[in-house]
């Protein structure tokens, strides 16, 4: 069966930016800038979607042997006018007032830790999942932004420091810090490309040069997710969001939830109305008010065995996006002659010995009949 459908990108489709600082001590002149930048960043924004939200909040790793220094003093201030380590803090919940942004980055104080890979993986997690903490709304473009000079630690480096427990992808908020930074191991890149992908969130990782090139491969695993390269004191971060926000706007990708005895092909012709139609779920080159038409051409591979299965419902949503078309589909698995009360159904046939069953013009004979006609 094929189904035809448009997309059009909304003007003003609200945004909400959640910026991801990581606040060691190396990132203290990004600090500085990110606050001098946060009104730039907002009215920037604001030009692009007068429907815009700003939230930021910082991670630092976890509080525990290796990945910080456990000595007493080195707890409350582990470096020269530093504050005590955290694993994750959430500072602003999404809101409007977007000059509130400048005054808590200013606000926030850098902290230290050890180890070079920091607890990213921690902070995405919760900012993610806690979505009542945040504020994201259901019906915005999500972007979580994340800010750093350094790798990450993921799922399995917590055994340096005891803790073994695999990462529930809860939410574990109080008080605005993560509670479990000391119970769970870190998230793993495919736990991360799971709540990416169901919250619909686009991921921007904004670091460094020297840590492109393994943050590239990561984006690579997370859907939806870019990458831009952050100038040594962040000092090009508007543009960066800016350009990210365009890359991952004008390009639209497909994607849908059926099972398995089910497969979906998508052809279109993209941007240009009057072009050949192609076998793609992808376009590129979008603006707002460009409108696609997509011909989803929808295959059952087999029946299911379970009969219950031959009426589903599935979705076809553009990734990033918390929209979809809703598909209802019923699969033909069976023939109405081979149901009783149905023309061409006779049980203890005449054209069947008397004994067989008439379905769809065959006989079905009962045990000790055999032939076609019993």
């Amino acid at each position: 069966y094929e189904m035809s459908f448009q997309y059009e990108q909304a003007v003003d489709y609200p945004v909400d930016l959640y910026y991801l600082m990581d606040l060691s001590k190396s990132m203290e002149d990004d600090k500085e800038k990110l606050s001098a930048l946060g009104d730039l960043l907002a009215e920037t924004m604001q030009e692009i979607t007068s429907n815009f939200r700003l939230g930021f909040g910082s991670f630092v790793d976890k509080t525990v042997m290796p990945y910080v220094s456990t000595v007493p003093q080195k707890l409350k201030e582990p470096c020269d006018k530093c504050a005590a380590p955290y694993g994750y803090k959430h500072h602003m919940t999404l809101d409007t007032k977007t000059s509130d942004f400048a005054r808590q980055v200013a606000d926030a104080q850098v902290s230290g830790n050890l180890d070079a890979p920091e607890g990213g993986f921690d902070a995405i997690m919760q900012a993610v999942v806690c979505k009542q903490e945040i504020g994201w709304r259901d019906k915005a473009r999500k972007l979580l932004v994340l800010s750093t000079d350094a790798g990450f630690h993921y799922a399995g480096d917590g055994k340096l420091g005891g803790i073994v427990t695999p990462n529930d992808g809860k939410c574990h908020m109080e008080n605005n810090l993560y509670t479990h930074s000391t119970l769970l191991d870190y998230p793993s890149v495919s736990q991360i490309n799971k709540i990416v992908k169901e919250n619909s969130v686009n991921l921007i990782f904004a670091v460094t040069e020297s840590e492109l090139h393994i943050y590239e491969q990561l984006s690579a695993a997370v859907e939806g997710s870019s990458v831009g390269k952050l100038s040594n004191d962040s000092s090009n971060v508007v543009q960066l969001v800016v350009n990210q926000y365009e890359a991952i706007t004008s390009v639209l990708e497909m994607k849908d939830n059926a099972t398995g005895s089910v497969k979906v092909t998508y052809f279109s012709s993209c941007s240009d109305p009057t072009g050949p139609l192609r076998q793609t779920n992808k376009c590129s080159g979008l603006k707002v008010g460009s409108k696609v038409t997509f011909t989803a051409k929808i295959e059952v591979l087999k029946c299911p065995k379970d009969p219950r299965e031959w009426r589903q419902q599935f979705q076809i949503s553009p990734v990033g996006i918390n929209e979809a078309v809703l598909v209802d589909l019923e699969m033909i698995c069976n023939c109405e002659c081979e149901v009783a009360g149905n023309p061409g159904y006779e049980e203890n046939s005449e054209s069947c010995g008397g004994v067989g069953s008439y379905k769809c013009g065959v006989c079905e004979c009962p045990e000790d009949y055999f032939g076609r006609r019993c």
